[in-house]
């Protein structure tokens, strides 16, 4: 399955990632399918491996800052560098730079998780650009089966699911509680999707369908207003489902 299809990905997009769990890896993988795009983000990204087609690129705060465009790598858009991070750009820029930009697709990470593959957002959490025409909501599979506890999950201790097994109808909990209900455009599509499906373990594999229509009933609220839910594995290149 082509998940550039199942995401509806067509000229002059704004991609804005959120959660835990793969995400940059993600955003990488969707941006080398597409042409003309440009990788940033609004909070921050760590260095992209030496393997990936990226270009890290400085704003300079105008159009000029793409020179006479042509580029041979992917260009990761940062407004600078710190403790071996890329700082990403203010909202307001992405979106003069979706409207007036060179490009036809832009893809921008909106938050951050410590590397853990759930996360719950604190208040002003995600930064997503109002300019955003499809935001993915990224969730780690591997942690199917976890305890809840700082090591599994960013900011845990805003839940009171401290010692209990990750599953999904914990998942569904966060849902009914409001987790994943933060302020997404009215115009962006919205995806929930679960990275490393290729890592879990069969009894999860085997009860994910009937989760997946709870979950889109509680996520059709006009505040999120779910498209799909997508089973994938970003590393592998891979869509094993999509509900």
């Amino acid at each position: 399955m082509d998940i550039i299809k199942l995401l509806d990905i067509k000229p002059k997009s704004f991609i804005t990632m959120v959660g835990g769990g793969g995400k940059t890896t993600g955003m990488f993988l969707i941006a080398s399918q597409l042409h003309n795009c440009i990788i940033t983000s609004t909070t921050k990204l760590y260095k992209p491996p030496i393997n990936e087609n990226i270009l890290p690129l400085q704003w300079e705060g105008t159009s000029s800052t793409f020179g006479s465009h042509g580029f041979n790598k992917t260009p990761l858009l940062y407004s600078e560098k710190e403790e071996g991070k890329y700082l990403g750009i203010k909202p307001e820029t992405a979106n003069s730079l979706y409207e007036k930009g060179p490009f036809d697709h832009i893809l921008c990470e909106g938050d951050g998780a410590r590397m853990k593959a759930l996360k719950v957002w604190k208040e002003g959490e995600p930064v997503i650009p109002s300019c955003t025409t499809h935001t993915i909501i990224n969730i780690g599979a591997k942690v199917l089966g976890k305890t809840w506890g700082p090591e599994t999950v960013h900011r845990s201790q805003l839940l009171p699911f401290d010692g209990l097994e990750i599953n999904f109808q914990l998942i569904l909990e966060m849902m009914e509680r409001g987790v994943f209900s933060f302020n997404i455009p009215s115009t962006s599509k919205v995806y929930l999707c679960f990275n490393q499906w290729d890592t879990v373990e069969e009894r999860y594999k085997a009860s994910y369908k009937p989760f997946a229509q709870k979950a889109k009933q509680i996520l059709l609220s006009p505040s999120i207003g779910l498209e799909k839910i997508l089973f994938v594995s970003f590393s592998k290149s891979k869509v094993y489902d999509h509900i």
